[in-house]
């Protein structure tokens, strides 16, 4: 962990106290291992967010990193996310894919890759935003993708969905692809993952 949750703190005077919330419920590392111990049918997963391009104005973002922790150097998922505050206390994280990606793996814990990543390395993924709202009854955020608007090829699917809650030491997150059908080829079955924060 690289950046603290002081320094995203320091954004308080520009970002709504919610936004700033979510944020740093984002950032941090996480671990699945407890629920792959009880349900062996759930991989151990380490799930990396750590704060980068932390001088722009518009929102927090995170670089992203997702790997079996058997196998932790060669991750499966590399992304940036970009989350913002929409309209009527709405909350949004696009999603980038980035430049020959594999360069930056371990850039979670490495400032001088995490530094090295730029704008121009990013392409949005149209459609696979995930759109978000702050629950208070049961002090949340929750949301997901839209409906079939998330193009895949993963597992022979054509698109993807993704649902998530984010709450303080926890993020439940569930990704799941499917068929033209609307058949199910990819992701866990019986329901979302639990990643829960193994340290700041």
């Amino acid at each position: 962990m690289l950046v603290s949750l002081l320094t995203i703190s320091a954004y308080s005077q520009q970002y709504s106290q919610d936004l700033l919330r979510l944020c740093n419920w984002m950032t941090g590392s996480f671990s699945s291992n407890q629920q792959s111990t009880v349900d062996t049918s759930y991989y151990d997963i380490r799930l990396h967010m750590e704060p980068i391009f932390t001088d722009r104005t518009d929102g927090c973002w995170f670089y992203v990193e997702q790997a079996l922790a058997s196998n932790q150097d060669r991750p499966y998922r590399q992304r940036v996310y970009h989350v913002y505050e929409g309209r009527q206390g709405t909350f949004t994280s696009d999603v980038y894919e980035i430049d020959q990606a594999i360069r930056y793996t371990g850039a979670w814990k490495n400032e001088e890759l995490l530094h090295a990543i730029t704008m121009d390395q990013l392409e949005l993924k149209d459609g696979c935003s995930v759109n978000l709202r702050w629950n208070l009854a049961t002090g949340t955020y929750e949301g997901g993708t839209a409906e079939k608007t998330c193009p895949s090829e993963l597992n022979r699917a054509a698109y993807a969905t993704s649902q998530v809650m984010v709450l303080a030491g926890r993020i439940v997150s569930w990704d799941r692809g499917f068929d033209e059908a609307g058949e199910q080829v990819g992701g866990a079955e019986k329901g979302p993952y639990q990643f829960v924060r193994v340290h700041d």
